[in-house]
């Protein structure tokens, strides 16, 4: 599989090469905004990757932080490439809100933290588990928006056995195992389906039994951290948690760290490698739990 480079993942690289280049100017924010004729918040925006930045200003910052000329054109390249549109943009009517920006970081994230409580995750579902799953929507989704659903999901599970998969650590809390969504035949085939998946070289995944009792997610629910290359050593965390009514990224290395510390503590009292596999075996082969 060809890797699509994300627009999100360079926009934070661009801010991120801006900033040092700032620094290194010893330009304050209010310099460069003043510059430029934006506001503060508007340069802050832009180094931190959360809007695109024009030719005309980009050219007027390099000339304000002295950029050398093979610096203005990776940064050239780099804000052209994040002024184009993901291929998650095609189904934006269908996504919840918040949902593309995640969706923009997780096409270049090399590792996933994922702890879901209720239902298998999306990078994880098959076909007929997802249906279920949009059945129980309590708004009706039209047929449009589910088939937009649908590619989505198939577009986002095309990484995880590309070229550059990315690592998936995965804890499913043993009440996703036992919900039966979409009846017992769907159901199954989703247990074999992890089972499978379970078997892979960059997936780790662990059941959380309901025996292991209180646990540091009790009160957060799911979430998902994301560790993004953005070049040499250097990457970008976030954790995302999801609701009813869209999509929450956090990105601040404290509450990121948080939800790492919580992901590392959940692995450690859930089933072992061997014995979640088994489990999952036992249910994918039995009665419908």
């Amino acid at each position: 599989m060809t890797l699509e480079r994300s627009p999100t993942v360079r926009k934070l690289r661009l801010g991120i090469r801006l900033r040092k280049l700032r620094l290194r100017a010893g330009c304050t924010m209010p310099d460069a905004a003043d510059h430029v004729a934006r506001t503060d918040s508007s340069i802050s925006r832009m180094e931190t990757g959360q809007v695109a930045v024009s030719q005309r200003v980009l050219d007027k910052l390099c000339d304000l932080y002295d950029a050398r000329p093979e610096e203005r054109e990776a940064l050239r390249i780099l804000a052209d490439e994040a002024r184009q549109r993901g291929w998650w943009h095609a189904y934006a009517d269908s996504l919840l809100p918040g949902h593309d920006v995640y969706l923009g970081l997780e096409a270049e994230a090399a590792t996933h933290w994922i702890y879901e409580p209720e239902v298998v995750p999306g990078l994880l579902q098959t076909e007929g588990y997802a249906r279920g799953m949009m059945r129980a929507e309590p708004r009706a989704l039209p047929g449009e928006a589910m088939n937009g659903l649908e590619a989505v999901r198939r577009k986002r599970q095309e990484r995880l056995t590309g070229e550059n998969a990315p690592v998936l650590t995965v804890v499913l809390h043993e009440g996703v195992l036992r919900h039966d969504v979409g009846g017992g035949a769907t159901m199954r085939a989703q247990l074999r389906h992890l089972l499978a998946v379970s078997r892979w070289h960059n997936v780790t995944l662990q059941v959380l039994p309901f025996s292991a009792g209180a646990h540091p997610a009790m009160y957060t629910g799911g979430f998902t951290v994301l560790s993004i290359p953005l070049g040499g050593d250097e990457t970008h965390d976030v954790t995302y948690l999801e609701h009813r009514s869209g999509g929450l990224l956090l990105d601040r290395p404290a509450e990121v760290g948080r939800h790492r510390t919580a992901h590392d503590r959940l692995r450690a009292m859930a089933l072992s490698l061997d014995d979640s596999r088994a489990l999952l075996e036992r249910l994918a082969t039995g009665p419908v739990p």
